[in-house]
């Protein structure tokens, strides 16, 4: 399912998304957390008086649902953060050309 396409499994083209995907928090009851597919602490900028300066970076998820048939699918929110991951090995991320 992309927006020019409709349903791989039954070809509808009527579906919901979920620009945003998120989960519930488990630590907190009434809180929620982006759902991240990849999340990495990584350095920014130059290290100061007490060391690297870190940034939390993460990859999220848009998902697609189709409104018959319920399939789903994934759709990756940031590919350059993704590509980063993948050339410094963080994540657990890693590119594979076939």
């Amino acid at each position: 399912m992309s927006n020019t396409e409709g349903c791989v499994k039954c070809g509808s083209r009527r579906f919901y998304v979920i620009e945003k995907a998120s989960v519930p928090h488990y630590e907190f009851s009434n809180s929620v957390k982006p759902f991240a597919i990849a999340a990495a602490y990584v350095e920014v900028g130059k290290p100061g008086f007490f060391g690297a300066k870190s940034e939390r970076l993460s990859v999220g998820v848009e998902v697609q649902v189709c409104a018959k048939c319920r399939h789903i699918e994934f759709y990756a929110s940031d590919l350059d953060v993704l590509k980063m991951f993948a050339e410094s090995g963080e994540a657990s991320v890693r590119e594979v050309k076939r």
